[in-house]
């Protein structure tokens, strides 16, 4: 038998787009009604019992009750959730999906969020270097950049340091820390916790690295899993994360990326450390991401003086092009 969800809102509008969505899927939502006033949902109540009924904020002040419905869950404006509440609160202007895995992690009881699907329009792209970070960075920051033109894109910095004054209007107070704190402690509405610390960067959305090196070290692969799990159910379509540092979280996420471009010099000294670097990935059982891994010699692709001149800008049309032939963009 299938569940009942009923929505409480007086925004119509709002209410029929989840409930479109939802409809489309989440089958196992058999029932789902839309109420805007307290009359006609106790009508309704009557003779229906509903599973989880989504209220709006401005509801709340009806004092819906009803033996009739199991849970209620409401829809928030606001993306701070106190951490002592013990009511059940959603940030309503998310996902439309995010807003089911939250409702699915709040009463488990009701199904198997994991049953559900995930969009599948998320591209995860991971860049890396061995010895080149300068290039790596600009590589990372253009090809982030051109995705953004046609598709919301965002652009996650997983280095241990930064460079100050390179990328203009960057707040540092809003930061990789602060979202890493509220992921350990599994907050809820975590994404909206990380949209808290969003900057927009030219045609991207920009998650600022760590203002503390060592706390990227605190990222667990467990923290890792559900965070991607919930990107992927965000309205992003391609997530670049711009990785500066390697430990078995890292690794993980090279092994969970669609698409891992390796930033290098074609010279001696960069091939010797590539050939270490699988090594130890074929010691280490990660093995099978030497395969995903795509070179790309920056050195062949710009001529010297582009990195060394360029670096008090870093969106230029030389990078531009770089990128573009690496961008697949349909």
């Amino acid at each position: 038998m299938g569940l009942s969800l009923g929505i409480f809102d007086s925004d119509v509008q709002y209410s029929s787009k989840l409930m479109g969505y939802i409809k489309r899927r989440h089958k196992t939502i058999k029932k789902i009604r839309i109420f805007t006033n307290k009359t006609i949902l106790y009508d309704y109540l009557l003779d229906n019992h509903i599973d989880v009924l989504l209220i709006s904020e401005d509801k709340l002040d009806e004092g819906i009750e009803h033996n009739n419905i199991g849970h209620i869950c409401i829809l928030s404006e606001e993306t701070y959730v106190s951490e002592d509440s013990d009511e059940k609160i959603i940030y309503k202007f998310q996902s439309a999906e995010q807003i089911i895995i939250d409702l699915f992690e709040f009463f488990p009881e009701l199904g198997d969020s994991n049953n559900f699907c995930y969009s599948n329009k998320v591209k995860f792209i991971t860049i890396f270097s061995l010895n080149e970070n300068f290039t790596k960075d600009n590589f990372a920051l253009n090809l982030a950049n051109h995705y953004g033109t046609k598709k919301k894109t965002l652009f996650i910095d997983f280095n241990l340091l930064h460079v100050k004054g390179i990328l203009p209007n960057v707040e540092s107070d809003k930061n990789l820390s602060e979202f890493l704190y509220y992921l350990k402690v599994q907050t809820p509405n975590i994404l909206a916790k990380m949209i808290e610390q969003i900057q927009v960067l030219n045609n991207f959305d920009y998650l600022h690295g760590v203002t503390f090196g060592l706390d990227l070290y605190d990222l667990t692969e467990k923290d890792l899993e559900m965070w991607m799990r919930k990107l992927k159910a965000s309205d992003y379509e391609v997530v670049i994360f711009n990785v500066g540092c390697f430990f078995s979280t890292t690794l993980e996420l090279f092994r969970k990326s669609n698409e891992l471009f390796l930033i290098s010099r074609n010279n001696v000294w960069e091939h010797s450390l590539y050939d270490n670097l699988k090594e130890q990935l074929i010691w280490t059982g990660y093995e099978d991401v030497i395969d995903m891994i795509k070179v790309v010699n920056i050195a062949n692709e710009a001529p010297e003086t582009v990195y060394e001149q360029e670096n008090n800008y870093v969106f230029t049309k030389r990078w531009g092009d770089i990128v573009e032939s690496y961008a697949a963009i349909n």
